[in-house]
């Protein structure tokens, strides 16, 4: 009669508590903040393809990306994350089946007994067992089937982290090639105007020598010379440092440096890649889906708390056989069936404080995931704006050269006709130089926000990823 109500109490408390244990919803990314309609600049163009670097149309910068992506270190990193986290994945779905142990044993047992005839006597017993042990949680409130959810949301995120880390090392090793080149090409500019200076050099000498030049113009192209001189230590150390880092991201020592031939920066290509709508290059974005996996594992382990604060029922299972003798071992056989209720009475609210300490981290991992949507559609506006007005830039920069190249021709005119002293035509001569070098990195830095660009709407490399 006690089992029986005790059997229909713990029946009423699981009813009772199942109204409690209904499933909330949890956020989704796509209510997690509003997109603007359209970027402020709206390209037409191709839509980038994966590998997105390939546009470039230069065969070493593709062999380094792709052995960036095969023996770089953050990419290798970022897969044995990815593989950690599948293997949670398997353990969370090995626990929605029951578990099975084999269970044998051996002992022997020796105790004195009183033969009620003034002496004692020393028995041995030997006892084997052999059987199986068979438990499972039913999930009455869906705690482990929330655990499991969460895992596989988990596992989205790592498969989104290793896109996110192929495509910031693609672009890392384009914009470190991109500035290995301009330094090359910088270093060649400077050597070819050192040449030239110390012509020059060598005719005001002649001049100077001759009456035909003062000393303050003899005294003012050795200062150019020395310049230059100045400029070429800093230009070898800047080139030799890009290549260490560029070595380090193809996961090679800063001594196996690859040798770039190339000489000059490629062209940029005319039709800039297609941005779309803001929703699309979320959509597309690894690092985005990348929060909203670990947004809605956020709002799953909510469920895994809440399901903690109520009963769990276990059953558990035996079945086997034991005797005195292995002989007659697998005559006797016992079976055993049972099932356990327990869940907290009193824990001076602990598990209510684990459900609100989880809570805020679900919050945390909602602004967490606005702050990288922001971010994703800031990059995408910076990326457009810089590369149009970059554009610009180097545009007005040419003519500024073309115009400095003509007056310097000018100029020299006057001084070899005897109109004007040497100091203009070294002013002038100065500016163009110093023009020269400037093109250089602003078209570097042209090349350099195309990639931004890419980088901002790129999706995953590996289309299985």
């Amino acid at each position: 009669m006690i089992r029986h109500t005790l059997s229909a109490c713990a029946a009423a408390i699981v009813i009772g508590l199942a109204g409690c244990a209904t499933r909330q919803p949890a956020v989704t990314p796509a209510d997690a903040i509003t997109l603007p309609k359209a970027f402020s600049l709206y390209p037409d163009g191709e839509t980038g393809a994966g590998q997105w670097w390939t546009a470039f149309a230069v065969d070493e910068l593709n062999a380094l990306v792709d052995e960036a992506l095969t023996n770089g270190l953050s990419v290798a990193d970022a897969r044995l994350r990815l593989e950690q986290a599948e293997l949670r994945v398997q353990q969370a779905g090995a626990a929605l089946i029951p578990s099975v142990d084999l269970q044998a044993g051996a002992g022997t047992t020796r105790a004195r007994r009183d033969t009620g005839l003034n002496a004692d006597r020393t028995v041995t017993t030997d006892s084997y067992s052999l059987g199986l042990a068979a438990s499972y949680e039913i999930d009455l409130w869906g705690r482990v089937r929330a655990e499991r959810r969460a895992i596989l949301h988990e596992a989205a995120a790592g498969r989104h982290d290793l896109a996110a880390a192929e495509v910031s090392l693609a672009a890392t090793v384009c914009q470190t090639w991109i500035d290995l080149v301009a330094t090359r090409m910088t270093h060649a500019l400077l050597t070819e105007q050192l040449e030239a200076n110390r012509k020059i050099l060598e005719l005001v000498d002649m001049r100077f020598r001759r009456a035909m030049a003062s000393a303050v113009d003899l005294y003012r192209q050795r200062q150019s010379v020395a310049a230059i001189e100045a400029a070429l230590p800093t230009a070898a150390a800047t080139e030799r440092t890009l290549a260490n880092a560029l070595a380090v991201l193809l996961g090679r020592t800063p001594s196996a440096a690859p040798f770039a031939p190339t000489t000059a920066l490629p062209p940029l290509p005319a039709a800039p890649p297609a941005v779309g709508l803001p929703a699309d290059v979320l959509a597309r974005r690894p690092d985005v889906q990348r929060a909203g996996a670990r947004l809605q594992a956020a709002a799953e382990r909510v469920e895994v708390a809440r399901a903690a604060r109520l009963p769990a029922l276990r059953l558990t299972a035996t079945a086997g056989y034991a005797s005195s003798a292995t002989a007659t071992l697998f005559d006797n056989w016992l079976a055993n069936l049972a099932a356990n209720l327990a869940g907290p009475l009193f824990d001076a609210g602990l598990r209510k404080a684990e459900v609100a300490r989880i809570d805020t981290m679900r919050q945390q991992a909602l602004i967490g995931y606005r702050q990288t949507v922001l971010n994703a559609v800031r990059e995408v506006e910076d990326a457009l704006v810089r590369e149009t007005r970059q554009r610009e830039h180097v545009a007005a920069r040419g003519r500024q050269l073309a115009a400095a190249r003509t007056a310097l021709a000018e100029q020299v005119a006057r001084y070899t006709r005897g109109q004007d002293n040497y100091l203009r035509v070294l002013d002038q001569q100065i500016i163009v130089w110093s023009l020269e070098r400037d093109l250089i990195n602003a078209e570097a830095t042209l090349l350099k926000y195309r990639i931004a660009l890419h980088r901002s709407i790129a999706g995953a490399i590996n289309e299985e990823e």
